[in-house]
């Protein structure tokens, strides 16, 4: 999917008058799989088209992975960075290591019961 595809939806949607007040995308949107982030080559002018549905009363939603990639050098993905010095990935038993998965790239999983 890039840009042009997902603002054609939206047109279509638009000038066929279909109810419509949520826009969604999934990892295709996403620079490398990396959740919080877009491909701003091929999605470029994204996040104008985002306001431009929120001030038309629309909302946006960006289906995420519940894992977060390890796979970065350190410093280069604030999400990794953070959820390690916060603690919040899932760790195996009895040890302070994230346990390790993979879906797209290799990553760590959210411990989602006790996000801050």
């Amino acid at each position: 999917m890039y840009f042009s595809h997902c603002f054609d939806i939206i047109k279509r949607m638009h000038d066929a008058d279909f109810p419509y007040d949520v826009q969604w995308t999934d990892i295709d949107v996403m620079s490398n799989h990396l959740d919080f982030t877009y491909d701003n080559i091929s999605f470029n002018g994204f996040p104008e088209l985002i306001k431009g549905l929120r001030s038309q009363g629309k909302h946006y939603v960006n289906i995420i992975d519940p894992g977060i990639s390890s796979t970065q050098p350190a410093g280069s993905y604030a999400p990794f960075d953070e959820g390690l010095k916060r603690g919040i990935f899932i760790k195996k038993y009895n040890s302070t290591d994230p346990i390790i998965g993979r879906v797209t790239n290799i990553l760590f999983f959210l411990k989602l019961t006790s996000m801050n």
